[in-house]
């Protein structure tokens, strides 16, 4: 029998086997899967525990591991994942925020954000997360177009580097003749990069900078918490147009009604989190099929989604 992809810490957060720095990413990889087991609306004690007040301020950290009292620094000056990688990012922030707001009254979540320090390109959302009429006319104002000249962007970086086409999820995967060992075997992602030319490097270089694709799947996330509105619909068809097709879980959070139930029968759980890039020649992810499912969430996320999507 394989062991596991996934496995529980003491702490109460899904970590990867085998992988050390996995804690890195934990605050969202719970995030999912609690939503996934329908328990985002429960306080979580592992979540709770990576969050405390300093000084008037609240400060997150990646994992409990990482908190310590008293820290000698000032939370209002820090700058997210700057001091240090134990400081949760811009990423994390947000999906912890999105935990709050789920499992907090609106006095208590507005309380929360008025003690969240200041993020660059997050302070409209958390505000229009309130329920701020105003912050939610300048989100929209402003980020709407951004996605629409995201794409124009990305679309003329792809088209220029010759980044395309979009490979199947399944053609990605890699055929490991030891099922235990998730890392073995050639990265079908670095041999590509490898294999591309120095005109491709450079414009993949571009991308990765510009317009990677992690920040859409983040957004995706956003958008749901917000309020109903018709700016809202707009960004989610615009940034629907930047999602892989074989994308279900961002697919669907973008409000895409033609998922098929054969391509979800068909999704497999994989490494490498696919719902965060590009399966195109910018992708230099080792992505293998994980065959001990225990713990998985992805496949079973997506069916979620699904259906809250067609029962809208």
């Amino acid at each position: 029998m394989s062991n596991p992809h996934f496995i529980w810490d003491k702490f109460g957060f899904l970590l990867v086997f085998r992988d050390p720095k996995s804690w890195r990413d934990a605050i969202g990889r719970l995030m999912e899967y609690l939503y996934a087991h329908g328990k985002f609306h429960e306080k979580n004690e592992a979540l709770e525990s990576c969050l405390t007040l300093i000084n008037g301020k609240y400060v997150l950290v990646r994992h409990p591991l990482f908190l310590i009292e008293g820290q000698n620094f000032d939370p209002a000056e820090y700058q997210y994942d700057k001091i240090g990688e134990e400081l949760a990012s811009r990423d994390h922030w947000s999906y912890f925020i999105q935990y709050m707001k789920n499992t907090r009254t609106d006095e208590e979540f507005a309380d929360f954000i008025s003690k969240v320090p200041r993020m660059r390109g997050m302070n409209l959302w958390m505000k229009t997360m309130t329920g701020s009429k105003w912050h939610q006319w300048w989100f929209y104002t402003i980020f709407n177009p951004g996605a629409y000249l995201g794409n124009i962007v990305s679309n003329l970086i792809t088209w220029i580097g010759r980044l395309e086409p979009e490979e199947s999820i399944h053609w990605w995967i890699e055929k490991s003749e030891e099922p235990e060992d998730y890392y073995v075997g050639f990265n079908k992602g670095t041999v590509m990069q490898h294999n591309l030319s120095k005109w491709q490097k450079w414009w993949r270089r571009t991308w990765v900078v510009l317009t990677p694709f992690y920040p859409i799947q983040n957004r995706a996330w956003q958008l749901k918490w917000l309020p109903e509105h018709k700016r809202k619909e707009w960004q989610k068809r615009i940034l629907l147009r930047r999602t892989d097709r074989g994308n279900l879980i961002v697919r669907a959070l973008f409000g895409d009604t033609h998922i098929s139930h054969i391509e979800l029968q068909k999704y497999p759980e994989t490494t490498g989190d696919h719902s965060g890039i590009k399966l195109n020649k910018s992708c230099d992810r080792h992505i293998t099929e994980i065959l001990n499912t225990k713990n998985c969430y992805k496949k079973r996320l997506a069916w979620k989604l699904y259906y809250q999507n067609i029962k809208t």
